[in-house]
């Protein structure tokens, strides 16, 4: 990675790089798991609940520390570093969004196989005990169990929609910033212009100067020899002749 003036900024960058490509690591390994173990119990489907919303939030986290630190050493990094980092945080903030999709899948589907769970252990009660009073109780459980349900669902899709508008944000504060790089960059060049043609305007002119005072020397030598001929002249003329 290259910097203009100080590597402090980009290691630090790079060290965040690297926090959050663990973070959704440690959240795919999570979703996998829960994926391949089939919960049987309501304390295990809790305590896997837990564990992947811990890791998505230390993963939200770890995104947006990156997104703030890249803002803070923008001005030590070289524009071609920064275009680095800007692909490797997109790249991670897709991965990033994918797994918390399927993290949303799994946990409807935890969801909906207790509920599947708790329907199938009424309907294998003995008939002789399902009083009425009892298949009420039975439907209102099933109700209220459809009602968690949907507020999950609904609970997911607003902080799905929420990421991804602050994945949006911090986009497009990320490319304004690269623009107003972009912006100084090209007054530098123009400025490195300007200073050349000083440069070659400053040449010329020293060379008139120089030719110029040349000539003035040759007018001098001129001037002095017609000095010392009046002299010699006048000292011959003023000389008694013999």
């Amino acid at each position: 990675m290259e910097y203009r003036s100080d590597g402090l900024g980009g290691v630090e960058v790079e060290e965040q790089l690297l926090q959050f490509q663990q973070a959704v690591d440690n959240l795919r390994a999570a979703v996998q798991q829960v994926a391949a173990s089939p919960l049987t119990n309501s304390q295990d489907r809790q305590k896997h609940i837990y564990e992947v919303n811990r890791l998505k939030q230390e993963a939200t986290v770890c995104m947006r520390s990156l997104a703030l630190e890249l803002r803070c050493s923008s001005s030590v990094l070289s524009p071609e570093a920064i275009s680095k980092v800007v692909r490797r945080q997109q790249l991670l903030q897709q991965q990033f969004k994918e797994v918390s999709t399927e993290c949303e899948e799994q946990l409807l589907s935890i969801s909906k196989d207790e509920l599947l769970q708790r329907y199938t252990r009424t309907q294998e009660q003995p008939q002789e005990e399902m009083t009425e009073a009892g298949s009420q109780q039975q439907r209102q459980q099933l109700i209220m169990l459809g009602d968690e349900i949907q507020d999950q669902t609904e609970l997911s899709l607003a902080r799905t929609q929420q990421q991804a508008a602050e994945t949006e944000e911090i986009g497009g504060v990320i490319l304004q910033r690269l623009q107003q790089q972009n912006e100084q960059l090209d007054g530098v060049k123009a400025g490195l212009e300007n200073v050349e043609i000083n440069i070659g305007r400053t040449k010329k002119t020293a060379h008139a100067i120089a030719k110029n005072a040349a000539h003035d020397r040759c007018l001098q030598c001129l001037c002095c020899c017609v000095v010392l001929l009046l002299i010699a002249s006048i000292i011959l003329i003023a000389l008694p002749g013999k």
